[in-house]
């Protein structure tokens, strides 16, 4: 099982966002123009520009002039991030929470500097204060259930996805990431169902389709696995797709193409954990061992998918983890 880190275009795609919300607050001050709203509108058009050191300083410059604003120390930890000084940008974020408690975008990004940092326990902590403001905010409980993924608390984790397909049945990171859950926890009726949904709202998404293969392989359905396998491919989760086919042809005793799937799985290896590459390995050794088997002797069977065991043989899963603004599955498993 892998996860979506917060990359960096995670964190551009919502500048213009993060914009119109600091020019808002600055313009209900009762100061409408002021020398420290000059600099922060300056670091936010360097920001926008990607002259990340340039906006830094601006904002520093606005801070100096005006240290309690919330929104000012906010854009301060984004640009920080975007400048690689991650525990800088958290300290900001620190600082801007000091000030105002309340602003639920601040919680995200402090919870997925975390999240990145693989402390997810504090995650999970700024996640669950993040919902005491807004219990409904669907970002902010898809990353939650992500964390609880992570942890192996399959359950809680499906209650929380459900829980926010309540709030926006159409969101794809919870059906993507909910099919993933119930597939690791064995469910694979139900996961089959859900990967339907989630192809349902976007034909497209390999995570939906390498969740669906995962439950097809489950039912022990290979051939339709595959199927499902050959339109995950082309994506962000290749190496996943690649053991997966591996493990349904292995199924099917196709032994040279698992064998060649598996190499081509560790050939995008970077992809994966360390846990995962072993997993591939192994699964590999076992289809040359049938390969030189098939004709001489009962091969040995690849095993099945197993809660207790989910990479030993198993699909890979890809989870989807959002900013609670952006996105796991599956992996995306996806925290796509």
């Amino acid at each position: 099982m892998r996860l979506f880190s917060f990359s960096n275009s995670s964190w551009q795609k919502w500048i213009p966002l993060l914009v119109i919300i600091g020019i808002a607050v600055l313009c209900i001050s009762p100061v409408s123009a002021s020398p420290a709203t000059d600099w922060f509108d300056k670091g936010n058009s360097s920001y926008i520009a990607g002259q990340y050191d340039e906006a830094l300083a601006a904002f520093n410059k606005s801070i100096e002039l005006d240290p309690n604003s919330a929104v000012g120390w906010s854009r301060k930890g984004q640009t920080l991030i975007m400048l690689g000084r991650e525990d800088e940008a958290l300290e900001a974020y620190n600082k801007a929470l000091e000030i105002n408690p309340n602003l639920i975008y601040i919680w995200k990004y402090k919870g997925g500097k975390l999240y990145n940092s693989d402390r997810k326990a504090e995650a999970l902590e700024v996640f669950n204060n993040a919902l005491k403001i807004d219990p409904n905010e669907i970002g902010i409980l898809n990353n939650k259930g992500v964390i609880l993924h992570d942890f192996g608390r399959n359950d809680e984790a499906l209650t929380v996805f459900n829980r926010t397909l309540e709030i926006e049945s159409n969101d794809i990171n919870a059906k993507e990431n909910k099919a993933h859950v119930l597939d690791a926890l064995g469910r694979y009726d139900e996961a089959l169902v859900t990967s339907d949904r989630a192809l349902g709202t976007n034909q497209n998404s390999p995570y939906a389709w390498n969740n669906k293969g995962y439950a097809l392989y489950g039912l022990g359905r290979y051939d339709e696995a595959l199927t499902a396998y050959s339109h995950a491919m082309s994506g962000p989760i290749d190496s996943e797709v690649w053991h997966n086919r591996g493990l349904a042809l292995s199924a099917l005793g196709r032994y040279t193409e698992a064998v060649a799937a598996y190499d081509n799985a560790l050939i995008t290896k970077p992809n994966l954990t360390a846990v995962e590459v072993t997993a591939v390995k192994e699964a590999r050794n076992s289809a040359l061992q049938n390969m030189t088997q098939q004709t001489s002797a009962p091969p040995v069977q690849t095993q099945q998918p197993t809660k207790a065991t989910p990479l030993q043989y198993a699909p890979l899963g890809a989870i989807v983890v959002t900013l609670g603004i952006a996105v796991w599955g599956r992996r995306r498993t996806h925290l796509k």
